[in-house]
């Protein structure tokens, strides 16, 4: 997970919505070291609500299909800043 994954929002979600998990698909891999502590720390206050699992791109479009809701947690839309001009 990079650093624009929005922690915060995560966690907010996860704690107003009790009865919800999440499961974040990504590259499967250390998170980003400015991230990496925050995203473990979901894992241990959210356990088994929270979870990380890899994702071959071809098999993106499934997991979409099957997915109840999809949200991109990105944090204040760091992922578009550099794209615009």
């Amino acid at each position: 997970m990079s650093e624009r994954f929005d922690v915060d929002l995560v966690a907010a979600v996860l704690t107003a919505l009790p009865d919800w998990t999440l499961t974040v698909h990504g590259p499967a891999g250390v998170p980003a070291a400015r991230t990496a502590g925050r995203f473990r720390d979901l894992e241990r206050r959210f356990p088994g609500r929270f979870t990380h699992r890899g994702l071959p791109r071809g098999r993106l479009p499934a997991m979409l299909d099957a997915a109840t809701v999809a949200l991109i947690p990105d944090a204040a839309g760091r992922a578009l800043r550099g794209s615009r001009r």
